[in-house]
């Protein structure tokens, strides 16, 4: 029951947001979109390089509470039969955001799987999230920071993923226990990420991305990147 209808507050207007959104603020993450709240906790845990967020059911994601997502890069996940109705709404939504849907679980669940409906935390419980640790990389030794001529907040706002950068959570994998999982081509998306960075200004400044790295020539740092994948 809403407490609103317990007080009686007739002239109340409802707005449903994601379950933490407030994780939004922290740019430099990767979106993902799972439909419970449970399994937004759950793989908060075993993936916490993402934002995990919840939207609370199947049928919840809509135009209005995704406006918050716009311009951002998002992985759609939704639990089992939900694949195509999430790449549907993908479709209708993709002047807000750029989604991907994995169907990681519906390629890869049993019969017995889909009929139950399971989500990606019931197959996240299977291992511990020990098996999903990635190591820590050694530490660079520490480097005088180069003055810019622009402040980094308005060279350059925030950092833009792409699918090679979630290929962890779209193709997640136990170590020690998961299965090869087949690859699929990516040239659409390659194609994005390049039209992307065309449209865009790329700063002239270097870069500081951490204490221990700086991106001297951002052009170039991004061409090198792209000629990659």
């Amino acid at each position: 029951t809403w407490v609103h209808k317990l007080l009686k507050q007739d002239e109340f207007a409802l707005k449903q947001c994601f379950y933490g959104e407030h994780l939004l603020k922290d740019k430099t993450k990767p979106v993902v979109i799972v439909e419970s709240e449970k399994t937004a906790i759950i793989a908060s845990v075993y993936l916490p390089k993402f934002s995990w967020l919840a939207v609370g059911s199947l049928n919840n994601l809509n135009h209005e509470i995704c406006e918050v997502l716009r311009g951002r890069f998002v992985v759609l996940f939704p639990d089992l039969k939900g694949f195509e109705k999430w790449s549907d709404k993908a479709k209708q939504f993709s002047a807000i955001a750029t989604f991907t849907v994995s169907d990681l679980l519906e390629r890869n669940a049993t019969e017995e799987e889909k009929i139950k409906g399971l989500d990606l935390a019931d197959y996240l419980i299977r291992y511990s999230h020990h098996d999903f640790a990635l190591p820590e990389p050694d530490p660079l030794p520490e480097q005088e920071p180069e003055p810019a001529t622009a402040p980094l907040s308005d060279s350059f706002s925030h950092k833009t993923y792409g699918p090679y950068d979630i290929s962890l959570l779209i193709e997640f994998k136990s170590k020690d226990h998961a299965e090869e999982i087949t690859s699929k081509p990516w040239d659409l998306e390659i194609m994005e990420i390049e039209s992307y960075f065309n449209r865009i200004p790329v700063p002239e400044s270097s870069i500081r991305v951490n204490p221990y790295s700086l991106i001297e020539d951002p052009a170039k740092f991004i061409q090198s990147h792209l000629e990659i994948i």
